[in-house]
C-alpha cells in the first residue's frame, strides 16, 4: 500500500459555461491523498482552492462521480477517485452576469488607464448629465448608474444597475451587450477622457464629452429594452437546464446503485452454472430495415468476458478489462417473456457497459474509451464503431418496455426517491436462462466462456486466453490422457471431469495428473472397488490438493473390505473431513449404504463453504443414532443452502425437519423415497414451496401427506381405475395452494382426465370462490421418451384463467410411428376438437387427407396457434394440400417450416403423386426452412428428382438442407448440380452443363435470401470435380454446420474447404461442426497432412470441431 507521502498528482483545466470568453488555460496539478482503503483520490475543497464554484468534474462528456461507502452514501470530505495520466475538467457553475467585484470573469479589453492613477470613487448619472443646479432634480430621477468604486485596473468592469427596483438587478453589462458604441475604440477614448476631466476639474472640456455619452447611452437605452425579453427569456432556459441536470445527475445515481449492486455480487459455484454478465443487441437485419420500429424477436444476446484481477498471471501482457465473448450471439427463443423476466437485468448490465464501473476485481471502462470488441475478432455482424449506438438503441428499447417502466415506479419511495436495489432481484433465475437461448446442434450455451473459480471460492466466466494463462497447458494435456484413457470425460470449458477408476493404480495415476492440472472445479468419480478408509483419505487429499469445490462420490461397489474391518465404524471418516478443507462447496455421495453409522463424531469439523449437501443413504427415522449424526453435520454446515436426503417415509421425513426448524439459510430440502420425492423451498425458515412427484399409479401410501394441504406443485401418473381418478381428485382438493399438475397417463386418457381435473377445479371454484389451480400439463405415458424420434408423442397444456373456469389450451403433437393403428380414434379427436390448439406439428407420413382437413376446419373456426411445422406430405393427396395451404395462411405466428421428403429409393418413374407433391415444395418454398430428403439413391427417379426440385431462389428462407443417399454408385452430375445451385447464396449460379435444366437458372437478384447455417449430405458419393463445385457455391462465411458421413469426401475436399475459407485473421469462418464420421477422410493414414490442415482449420475457423476424424496431436 502506498503512503500520504507517495504523491501522484491529477491534472485539471477549467470549463467554463457555454457563452463565457474562450481561453485555453493551462491544467493545474492537484496533490492526491491515500485513504483508508489504499486508493488515491483527490478532495474537493483542494480543487475548490484553484477554481471558484466547482460545479463537478468530467472526464470529456462523462460525468466523474463522488465517491461512495458501502452504504452508497456521498463519503465526507467529498472526495473522486485518481484517474493517473488523463486531465479532468473542472465545470464552474455559472453564476449569471459578473458585477465589478467578480474578481474570477475572465477580462475582455481594459481601459487605456495608467495604472498609477489613484483609486476614486465616482457616482454620475449619465442620462442627462445636468450643467447647472436646475438640473439635479432631474438628474436624481435618472434610471442609469455607472459604479466605478473601483482600482482603475477594474473599470473594463463598468455595469448598469437598474435602481427602481428596491433591489440592484443588473440590466447591462459591456462584455455581454455588443454596441457598436461601446466597441468602437473611439468611444473608449472618449470615456477614458471624461474620466480623466472628472479627476482633473476641466468642467468645459466635461460639458461637450457629457453630450456625447449621453447620446450614446440613450442608443443602449434603445437596444436595452428590445434585449430585456431575450435575456429573462435566456434566464429561464438555464434554470430548466440546471433542473434537467439535477434530474439526470439524480438518474445516474440510480443507474450506478443498480451498477453497484450487480458488480459486487459474487456467486458460488452451485449458484452460477451459466455466465451470469450478458447484453443484448439489435441483429443486421434491424439495422437494414433502419426507421422501423424495433421488435423483441430483433435482438441478440451476447456474453461478456469476465476477466480482471483474478485472471492476471504475474507478468500478464493481455487487458484484463471486460469486453464481449469471442461468440457470435445467440437468438431469443421467446424474446418477449425474456424481456420481461430479465429486462431490467440486461438493461443495468449495458448501462454498466456503457458509463463503465470499478469494483469486485473487475474493470469496466466507459464505452466510449473501452475495447468492449475485438477488432481482430471478425465474428461479430457489428464492428467497434457501431457498438455505442446498439447500445444506445438496447437501452432506449428496453428502458421503454411496460415491465420495466413498471418496475421503475415500482422502486420510488413516497417522496420520488429511489430505492436500494437486491442484485438477485435484478437477475432473476440465471439456469432459466438457457431455455431462451436458440442453440443450434446441441452447442454450447456458456458462449465459448471458461469458467473459473477464484481463491475466495467465487465463481467467473472467462476466454480461453485467460483460462489458458492462468492454466498449464502441457498438464491439462496429461490429464485429458488419462480421463479419456479411464473411459470418462472432461469438459474444459466448466473444468468438470466425470470418471470411473477400476482400481488403486489408477486412481494414483488419476490423482497425480488432477493435482498438477489444476483448474478442475467439478469431479464426478467411481472408485470400482470396495474401497478401505486409507483409500478415501488418498481421495480426499487428492480433491483437496487440486481445489475441488464440487465433488460427486458413488459408492455403490463400497461394501467393507475384511481387511479394514477395524475401522469399520469410521470408514466414511475422510468424506466427512473433506466438507471442512475450505474449498467443498457441493457434496454428493450417491449409493451409499449404512453412511451414518461408518461415521464418527471425532470427524466432524466446522464446513463454513459448504451449500449443497446431499446424503443418498437411508436415513432411519425410528433410529436416534444416525439422526443424531444428520443434526451435527447440519450445525457444523451454517451456511448450507441445499440439502437432500433419503427416507423410507417422506411425510414424517418432512415433519421432522420443518417441526424443529431449519437453518436459517437452508433455501430447499429435498427427501427422496421409492418412486417418489419432494422438494421443499423455504424462505427465512418458513416452507412456502412444495413439490411432490409421484412414480406410481396408487398414491394411498402417500396419504397421510397430502392430506397436510401443503403442496404447491404435482407430478403424477395416473392409472386407468376409477380409484386413481378419486385419488387425484382428493389431492387437488386437500391442496388450496396447488397451482400446477402434471400427469402422465396413456393417450387415450387425455380427454378424460381433463374433464376429471377440469371439473374438481370448478367444484373448488363454487364450493371456496377461488382455487389456486392454474395449469394442468398432460404426456403421454404410453411409451418411454429415450428416443422421440422413433415413438409418437402427445402434450398438451392447459392455462386456468384466475378463479374463472375458463382455460386456454396449447399442444405439440409429433407422429412419427407411420401407421396410426389403434390410436385413429384418439388422434383424430385431437385433430378435430382441439387442432386450433396445436403449437408444434411433427408429421410423418401418417398424416393423411382425413388429419389435414380435420386441422382445416379446426383452425377455421377457432384460428391458428401453429409455430413450427415439420411436415412429410406423402401421405397428402391434392385435397389434403389443399387443407394444409389453408392452415398456413391462418398460422401468422409460424417460425419454422421443416419439408421432410421420403421414400424415393426405388428405381421406378416418378408418379403423378410424387410430382404433385414435388410442385407443392415449390409452392410452399418462399415459407420453408429446413428441407430434408430421405432414402436418395442413384438412379432414375434421381435425374428426374434434379429437375423437379426448387431450386435456391424458391426456397429464399431456408437455412437448413439434409440430403441422405443410400447406395454405394456415384450421384448423377445433374444432381450434384442441383446440390450446388440449392446451397450457393449467390445471385446468377447456373449449371456449367448446357444440357440441363440448371444451365438456365438465373436467381432472382431482388430475392433476400437467408444464409446457409447447415448442410448435411450423408451417403453422397460424388465425383472429385462434383465435391470442387458443391464446396466453391457454398457460403462459408454463414456455415455453421458441414456434415458428410459416409461418403467420399477426403483429404482433397478438405484441403479445398479450407483454402476457400475466409483468412481467419480478418473475418475467421463461423463453422461450428465438421462431421465426417466413416467418410473416407476418417479412415485416412496421412498424420503429417492431416496435423499441417488441422492447423489451417484452426487458424482460419477458431470455434470449428472435427468429429468421428482421426485424432492428431
Amino acid at each position: 500500500m502506498s503512503t500520504s507521502n507517495d504523491h501522484h498528482f491529477q491534472s485539471f483545466r477549467p470549463r467554463y459555461p457555454q457563452g463565457s470568453p474562450s481561453s485555453t488555460p493551462q491544467p493545474t496539478a492537484i496533490p492526491t491523498h491515500v485513504n483508508k482503503a489504499g486508493d488515491h483520490v483527490v478532495f474537493l475543497s483542494d480543487i475548490e482552492l484553484v477554481f471558484n464554484r466547482v460545479k463537478c468534474i468530467m472526464r470529456g462528456d462523462q460525468l466523474v462521480p463522488f465517491l461512495r461507502d458501502e452504504n452508497l452514501n456521498r463519503i465526507e470530505p467529498l472526495q473522486i477517485a485518481y484517474h493517473p495520466g488523463v486531465e479532468l475538467d473542472a465545470v464552474i457553475e455559472d453564476a449569471g452576469p459578473r458585477t465589478v467585484s467578480d474578481s474570477n470573469t475572465p477580462p475582455s479589453t481594459p481601459l487605456s488607464i495608467p495604472p498609477s492613477t489613484p483609486v476614486v470613487s465616482i457616482s454620475e448619472r449619465v442620462q442627462d448629465l445636468p450643467t447647472d443646479a436646475a438640473d439635479q432634480s432631474k438628474t436624481e430621477k435618472s434610471d442609469l448608474l455607472i459604479n466605478t468604486a473601483v482600482p482603475y485596473k477594474e473599470l473594463h468592469k463598468l455595469s448598469i444597475m437598474d435602481e427602481n427596483d428596491n433591489e440592484k438587478s443588473l440590466i447591462y453589462q459591456p462584455s455581454t451587450l455588443k454596441s457598436e458604441a461601446l466597441q468602437s475604440a473611439q468611444y473608449k477614448q472618449l470615456y477614458n477622457k471624461c474620466l480623466q476631466d472628472i479627476l482633473s476639474g476641466q468642467a468645459v472640456q466635461l460639458e461637450s464629452l457629457k453630450d456625447t455619452l449621453n447620446k450614446h447611452f440613450r442608443s443602449i437605452l434603445a437596444e436595452l429594452e428590445r434585449s430585456k425579453a431575450l435575456q429573462y427569456k435566456q434566464l429561464e432556459i438555464q434554470e430548466k437546464m440546471h433542473q434537467a441536470q439535477l434530474e439526470t445527475l439524480d438518474r445516474l445515481a440510480i443507474i450506478h446503485n443498480r451498477i453497484q449492486a450487480v458488480s459486487n455480487q459474487t456467486y458460488e459455484l452451485h449458484e452460477y452454472p451459466v455466465p451470469r454478465l450478458f447484453i443484448v443487441l439489435p441483429k443486421a437485419a434491424r439495422r437494414r430495415d433502419a426507421g422501423t420500429r424495433l421488435l423483441p424477436e430483433q435482438f441478440r444476446l451476447y456474453y461478456l468476458c469476465e476477466c480482471g484481477s483474478h485472471t492476471m498471471a504475474k507478468d500478464s501482457t493481455i487487458p484484463h478489462e471486460v469486453h464481449l465473448a469471442k461468440h457470435e450471439g445467440y437468438d431469443l427463443e421467446r424474446p418477449i417473456e425474456f424481456f420481461e423476466q430479465f429486462g431490467t437485468y440486461v438493461l443495468t448490465v449495458l448501462q454498466m457497459i456503457k458509463y463503465g464501473t470499478t469494483s469486485a476485481g473487475m474493470s469496466i471502462p466507459p464505452l466510449t474509451q473501452s475495447k468492449l470488441v475485438d477488432e481482430s475478432q471478425r465474428i461479430f455482424d457489428f464492428t467497434a464503431g457501431e457498438i455505442g449506438a446498439l447500445v444506445d438503441e438496447a437501452i432506449t428499447f428496453i428502458s421503454n418496455q411496460p415491465s420495466i417502466m413498471k418496475s421503475n415506479v415500482d422502486t420510488m419511495d413516497t417522496t420520488g426517491q429511489q430505492l436500494g436495489f437486491d442484485a438477485d432481484d435484478l437477475m432473476g433465475d440465471l439456469r432459466q436462462l438457457q431455455s431462451f437461448l436458440k442453440v443450434k446442434n446441441n452447442g454450447s450455451v456458456y458462449g465459448d466462456l471458461y469458467r473459473v473459480v477464484t481463491f475466495e471460492g467465487h465463481v467467473k466466466w472467462t476466454c480461453f486466453d485467460y483460462f489458458r494463462e492462468t492454466s498449464r497447458q502441457s498438464a491439462m494435456i496429461q490429464l485429458r490422457n488419462v480421463v479419456e484413457s479411464n473411459s470418462g470425460t472432461y469438459v474444459e470449458e466448466k473444468g468438470s471431469i466425470e470418471i470411473a477408476v477400476g482400481s488403486k493404480t489408477l486412481a494414483k495415476e488419476f490423482y497425480d495428473a488432477l493435482a498438477k492440472a489444476l483448474g478442475i472445479q467439478e469431479l464426478a468419480i467411481t472408485l470400482k472397488w470396495d474401497v478401505t478408509m486409507d483409500d478415501l483419505r488418498k481421495l480426499s487429499d487428492a480433491v483437496t490438493q487440486a481445489n475441488v469445490v464440487d465433488l460427486a462420490l458413488d459408492g455403490s461397489h463400497f461394501k467393507g473390505p475384511v481387511r479394514d474391518l477395524m475401522n469399520r465404524g469410521r470408514r466414511y471418516d475422510p468424506i466427512v473431513q473433506l466438507m471442512s478443507n475450505g474449498r467443498i462447496q457441493s457434496l454428493e455421495l450417491k449409493n451409499f449404504s449404512d453412511f451414518f453409522i461408518r461415521v464418527s463424531k471425532a470427524s466432524l469439523a466446522m464446513a463454513p463453504r459448504l451449500r449443497v449437501l446431499s446424503i443418498d443413504t437411508v436415513l432411519p427415522l425410528k433410529d436416534k443414532a444416525p439422526k443424531a449424526l444428520l443434526t451435527k453435520i447440519l450445525e457444523k454446515s451454517p451456511f448450507l443452502t441445499e440439502l437432500t436426503i433419503r427416507s423410507r417415509n417422506i411425510g414424517a421425513a418432512f415433519e421432522d425437519f420443518t417441526s424443529k426448524g431449519v437453518l436459517p439459510n437452508l433455501k430447499s430440502i429435498t427427501v427422496l423415497g421409492l418412486n417418489a420425492s419432494i422438494a421443499v423451498g423455504l424462505s427465512n425458515g418458513k416452507v412456502e414451496i412444495i413439490d411432490a412427484e409421484f412414480a406410481s399409479r396408487d398414491i394411498s401410501e402417500h396419504q397421510e401427506f397430502l392430506r397436510m394441504g401443503h403442496l404447491t406443485r404435482l407430478k403424477t401418473v395416473l392409472g386407468d381405475s376409477e380409484l386413481a381418478a378419486t385419488q387425484l381428485a382428493d389431492v387437488i382438493r386437500w391442496n388450496p395452494k396447488l397451482s400446477e399438475v402434471q400427469v402422465g397417463c396413456p393417450y387415450e386418457m387425455f380427454l378424460a382426465a381433463i374433464e376429471l381435473i377440469t371439473s374438481t377445479r370448478n367444484s373448488v371454484l363454487k364450493k371456496d370462490g377461488k382455487c389456486a389451480l392454474r395449469k394442468l400439463l398432460l404426456r403421454d405415458m404410453m411409451y418411454p421418451r429415450q428416443n422421440p424420434r422413433n415413438q409418437d408423442t402427445y402434450d398438451m397444456r392447459l392455462d386456468y384463467s384466475d378463479n374463472a373456469t375458463l382455460f386456454d389450451l396449447t399442444s405439440d403433437i409429433g407422429m412419427h410411428i407411420r401407421a396410426l393403428s389403434r390410436r385413429t380414434e384418439f388422434v383424430t379427436g385431437i385433430f378435430r376438437d382441439y387442432g386450433w390448439s396445436i403449437e408444434t406439428l411433427d408429421a410423418s407420413d401418417a398424416f393423411n387427407d382425413e388429419l389435414a382437413s380435420l386441422l382445416d376446419s379446426s383452425t377455421k373456426e377457432e384460428g391458428s396457434k401453429l409455430i413450427c411445422l415439420i411436415l412429410n406430405p406423402a401421405g397428402l393427396s391434392a385435397s389434403g394440400l389443399a387443407c394444409m395451404d389453408s392452415v398456413m395462411s391462418r398460422s401468422m405466428s409460424l417460425r419454422r417450416y421443416h419439408w421432410s421428403y421420403e421414400e424415393m429409393d426405388t428405381a421406378r418413374p416418378l408418379s403423378k403423386s410424387h410430382e404433385r407433391l414435388l410442385d407443392a415444395l415449390g409452392h410452399y418454398g418462399r415459407r420453408v426452412n429446413e428441407l430434408t430428403m430421405n432414402d436418395l439413391s442413384a438412379d432414375l427417379r434421381v435425374l428426374q428428382l434434379a429437375d423437379k426440385l426448387p431450386i435456391r431462389y424458391q426456397l429464399p428462407h431456408m437455412d437448413t438442407i439434409r440430403l441422405i443417399c443410400s447406395g454405394e454408385t456415384m450421384v448423377p452430375r445433374v444432381f450434384a448440380q442441383w446440390c450446388a445451385a440449392t446451397i450457393s447464396s449467390s445471385a446468377g449460379v447456373s449449371s456449367p452443363d448446357p444440357e440441363t435444366r440448371t444451365q438456365n437458372i438465373v436467381l432472382n437478384r431482388e430475392t433476400e435470401m437467408r444464409s446457409i447455417r447447415i448442410i448435411s449430405l450423408e451417403g453422397a458419393q460424388f465425383e472429385q470435380d462434383d465435391w470442387e463445385m458443391i464446396i466453391k457455391a457454398i457460403d462459408l462465411s454463414t456455415l455453421e454446420t458441414f456434415s458428410v458421413p459416409r461418403t467420399n469426401f477426403a483429404l482433397k475436399q478438405l484441403e479445398l474447404l479450407i483454402e476457400s475459407m475466409p483468412d481467419g485473421g480478418t473475418t475467421p469462418a463461423p463453422l461450428k461442426i465438421l462431421n465426417v464420421e466413416d467418410s473416407k477422410l476418417a479412415k485416412c493414414h496421412d498424420i503429417n497432412a492431416l496435423r499441417d490442415l488441422y492447423s489451417q482449420l484452426d487458424r482460419k475457423a477458431p470455434s470449428a470441431r472435427v468429429d468421428g476424424a482421426r485424432r492428431v496431436q
